[in-house]
């Protein structure tokens, strides 16, 4: 029995886009540190995360895992199987905005960092040093005043519980660099190198002080009583060793000038026998420092990039990071002839992705092909990588687990991916054209996009000997730079020049139909199209609509006005999504084709000149995004339902009575005051139209479909 029935949401549908994921990928990353343990090589590469590599074979690192929060990482400390990464927010991420800074400690057991815990600290870190489970850490912002930075330590001995120590003492002001040897700790300051007592790392003594010249030390180094440290000077870079076997009468007892570009040291490492040191200009000097009582021999030196920001010294290797991304490793099993043996270029941008289930698939801009795993905690572990030796990839797309893909040199290839961690490339055909810039699939065929010769066609019923068809020029000088099939017709975008179709029902003749110019604006050609029923859009100086109805006849529909490039677009279920690039920043829009009305959207952040939006998606399942600033990026668009009626049962159970939608499930959330939402549960629609609840009697509910596309 039915006592009453009310609608309790009157008013029309809404939208909203959520980001669910993001891995972040080049907003002003850089690599800050490295530190080495085993065949491990641990990078702090800014917004990128903190990245570990495969270094067993020095020629041939490889990039297994990175660990991605909204967040960048500055430094890191190895302690046996635990790292301490010092990690801030804002200053990177968000131009411009001051962020909290944290230090995070990592289980690092297995080749994914399990991260333990973290401690919060207003002030960023410089430098980062361990004891027996106590971190020294030298905290404050440099950029205000160097005497700004002090010294703290945090008790890590309970990894799950850090606690907080600031140490009061003056001299503990303008810590630039902090070195342990034994129970020793040696800070580099700019007031002198002091010497701490750590047997007690709570309350640690300054047992003894060197002073020299105008007193500025920036980096140091120590083994045993060794200390290498610069040595202040105005003019030169100059690196030395300070004897401390004595603490009460240190002595320095040689340096060396490194010949940087600017009067100080920037960066040093030492193991047993090897002393390295670097100063601006980017050259690496190595010093036999296995004798302390001789002058150290220079062996050799090495200019493998512009500059040095990190070093760790492996079996008969070096490995050193730069602040423009590179990643080297050099042979020094002869260091009088140090050499390059590899160099990594991370400058990368995600071109374009794909998601098939767990799995992310990414062409850069680095010639990389990449399959990432999404873990629980939301984290991505690289499974597979194939690289290319020259040129890059421009395109790809995957059917029955083979990756068919494009190039910059005109290339095609085939690609299983049976084995994620192993792809195999089975397959490259020459289409003798310069460039290949978009690809389709359909059947057994591939049509290609070339950048400066139309469109060319590939028989790939057998992946692993795709055939070369024929090639379809185009008219006007600019080529092709995207492609679309649709109903026995391949639509060719031509940028400045607008758009191509062409007739492919027969693969040996196609035969151009026609062409259409669109509106553009300088630097704002179209690049991209895709197609839904009917409906085309081109990206360009905002999305241009085509009706597609008469198929050798394509209608201009309108063009929406977008205040700025459209870069990227993806049509689905009567949504359009747009990947749109202006000065004032890059956003996405969603629009109602029905209405063209906007019916969600999202603000990434600030634009770049150089990087952009690489792909969208828009599929059942919401958003995913490719871009050269903000990495990858999932969305999920979500749809509020108007609620038909609400019956309260005689027990005063409500039960909510949906609109016909077929079938998906539904988020339900309920509020006291349509302002606080709470998600009380999921409901499938395929098994009935009634969702009941116990929890939530008395609030209002909503009710959002996930995955549902309705009219």
């Amino acid at each position: 029995m039915v006592l009453c029935a009310s609608s309790i949401l009157a008013k029309g549908d809404e939208w909203k886009l959520t980001r669910n994921e993001q891995w972040p990928n080049t907003i002003e990353d850089r690599i800050y540190d490295v530190a080495i343990s085993g065949t491990r090589a641990y990078l702090a590469h800014g917004v990128r995360g903190l990245v570990v590599w495969d270094v067993s074979t020095p020629a041939q690192p490889r990039e297994i895992s990175r660990h991605q929060f909204n967040g960048s990482v500055h430094m890191l400390h190895l302690d046996g199987k635990q790292l301490y990464a010092g990690t801030s927010h804002g200053d990177d991420l968000h131009p411009g905005q001051r962020g909290s800074d944290e230090i995070r400690i990592y289980d690092i057991t297995d080749d994914i960092p399990r991260e333990m815990s973290r401690v919060e600290n207003r002030f960023r870190q410089s430098t980062l040093a361990g004891i027996n489970g106590f971190l020294l850490v030298s905290k404050g912002d440099s950029s205000i005043a160097p005497s700004s930075r002090s010294l703290m330590v945090i008790d890590f001995n309970d990894p799950t519980g850090p606690v907080f120590h600031h140490l009061r003492n003056r001299l503990f002001r303008g810590v630039e660099d902090i070195a342990i040897s034994g129970s020793r700790g040696y800070l580099a300051t700019i007031t002198g190198v002091h010497v701490l007592d750590l047997s007690n790392p709570l309350n640690p003594e300054i047992i003894a002080t060197y002073t020299e010249g105008n007193n500025y030390f920036n980096v140091i180094a120590a083994t045993g009583n060794r200390v290498f440290t610069n040595k202040p000077s105005e003019s030169g870079a100059k690196v030395q060793e300070i004897d401390f076997s004595d603490p009460m009468n240190p002595k320095s007892l040689w340096d060396f000038d490194v010949k940087g570009q600017l009067p100080y040291l920037y960066e040093i490492a030492v193991s047993d026998t090897l002393l390295a040191a670097s100063g601006i200009g980017g050259r690496i000097h190595l010093m036999d420092i296995a004798d302390p009582e001789l002058f150290p021999d220079v062996f050799g030196d090495i200019h493998p990039g512009m500059s040095v920001s990190g070093m760790a010294f492996g079996k008969v290797s070096l490995w050193v990071a730069d602040p423009i991304r590179h990643f080297s490793s050099l042979d020094i099993s002869d260091p009088v002839e140090p050499r390059i043996l590899s160099t990594y270029d991370l400058e990368s941008e995600p071109r374009k992705t794909r998601q098939i289930g767990s799995f992310i698939y990414e062409i850069n801009d680095v010639r990389d092909f990449t399959i990432y795993e999404i873990q629980e905690a939301g984290a991505l572990e690289i499974k597979g990588r194939l690289t290319r030796e020259r040129g890059y990839y421009t395109d790809f797309e995957i059917l029955d687990n083979i990756a068919y893909m494009t190039d910059s040199r005109g290339q095609f290839e085939t690609i299983d991916l049976n084995n994620p961690a192993e792809p195999q490339r089975i397959s490259q055909l020459d289409l003798e054209i310069s460039s290949a810039a978009a690809l389709e699939l359909s059947g057994n065929l591939a049509f290609v996009a070339g950048t400066h010769d139309g469109l060319v066609i590939i028989d790939v019923s057998k992946p692993d000997s795709p055939a070369y068809i024929t090639k379809q020029p185009v008219s006007g000088n600019y080529g092709s730079v995207g492609i679309k099939l649709h109903d026995g017709i391949a639509y060719l975008v031509k940028g400045y020049e607008g758009i191509e179709w062409i007739d492919v029902h027969d693969s040996d003749a196609p035969k151009s139909l026609g062409h259409l110019t669109l509106e553009t604006q300088p630097g704002n050609f179209g690049h991209q199209i895709d197609i839904w029923g009917d409906t085309a859009v081109v990206a360009g100086s905002g999305a241009h609509l085509l009706d597609l109805s008469v198929p050798n006849r394509p209608r201009r529909i309108r063009s929406l006005p977008t205040n700025g490039a459209v870069q990227a677009v993806s049509i689905f279920g009567g949504q359009l999504a747009l990947g749109i690039h202006e000065a004032a920043g890059d956003r996405i829009e969603v629009h109602d084709l029905s209405n063209q009305e906007v019916i969600a959207g999202v603000y990434l952040g600030p634009a770049s000149e150089r990087n952009g939006f690489g792909r969208i998606i828009l599929d059942d399942q919401g958003l995913i995004v490719s871009h050269g600033n903000y990495g990858i990026m999932q969305f999920k668009l979500e749809r509020l339902i108007s609620i038909q009626h609400i019956s309260i049962s005689v027990d005063g159970i409500p039960e909510i009575h949906l609109p016909e939608l077929g079938e998906g499930s539904i988020e339900v959330l309920a509020s006291n005051d349509l302002k606080t939402w709470k998600k009380i549960g999921i409901h499938d629609t395929s098994t009935g139209k009634v969702f009941t609840d116990t929890e939530s009697q008395g609030e209002v509910l909503r009710f959002y479909s996930l995955g549902l596309k309705t009219d």
